[in-house]
């Protein structure tokens, strides 16, 4: 079995021991070695062309985007996943501009770590709970701005039904009419007639702007709560 080929950069020893235990557990990996500043990584990766990159947020107090522009352009086919202490954000906008496939805040959401690195060794991007907040976050207010839309409603209960919000939920999930009418018990043509409806009360035009306006006023954060709430 082709294993993946991971360099771990750490800002001190102890982060280096600990998050390669972590890894060095999964039989599809192989650490080919840890570093402990830029210049370090920088080396590293010329040397080793590693599959995978899993760095320190702001290593060696290096300016992280800079440095992960740097890694990438040395080794192109490398995917960089960075680690951020709880409270600091990278600019996922940015961060993907640079060349990151994967962002994650260290303690919870390390546990996560080995499915981000085969994430993004497949070609994917793999974000953290507060990462993808942001993600989401930016492409609604620019989705909404560019909608040209000032206000939103204050309570989306008041505007829509209970089954056109789960149509929504349906949509920005990407499903088909078929399968959402199957998962709601509703006939295909209640599926439409309950998009047209609710794009109309809001002036939408097309379901991409109702995934994005479904992520503008929150739906999504309170999506577990709603669908396991009884219907009123």
């Amino acid at each position: 079995m082709e294993k993946i080929a991971i360099t771990i950069a750490g800002a001190n020893e102890d982060r280096l021991r600990a998050i390669t235990s972590l890894l060095a557990r999964q039989d599809d990996f192989l650490i080919t070695g840890t570093v402990e500043d830029a210049f370090g990584l920088v080396n590293a990766t010329i040397r080793r062309r590693p599959d995978v990159v899993v760095m320190d947020f702001g290593l060696d107090g290096s300016d992280t985007l800079n440095l992960v522009s740097i890694v990438r352009r040395n080794s192109p086919a490398t995917a960089i996943v960075v680690l951020c202490p709880p409270g600091e954000s990278v600019a996922v906008e940015l961060a993907l501009r640079a060349g990151i496939s994967g962002c994650l805040q260290k303690g919870q959401e390390e546990a996560g770590l080995a499915l981000a690195v085969r994430c993004v060794f497949g070609g994917g991007l793999y974000f953290g709970e507060e990462a993808r907040r942001e993600v989401f976050g930016r492409f609604a207010v620019r989705g909404i701005a560019s909608l040209g839309r000032v206000e939103l409603p204050v309570d989306i209960h008041r505007v829509f039904t209970h089954t056109e919000l789960q149509v929504f939920l349906g949509v920005i999930r990407g499903h088909s009419d078929s399968r959402i009418a199957e998962e709601l018990n509703i006939s295909e043509g209640t599926v439409r007639n309950c998009i047209c409806r609710a794009k109309k009360k809001v002036g939408l035009q097309n379901r991409t702007q109702m995934g994005i306006y479904v992520l503008a006023v929150g739906l999504v954060d309170w999506e577990n709560d709603f669908l396991s709430a009884p219907k009123p």
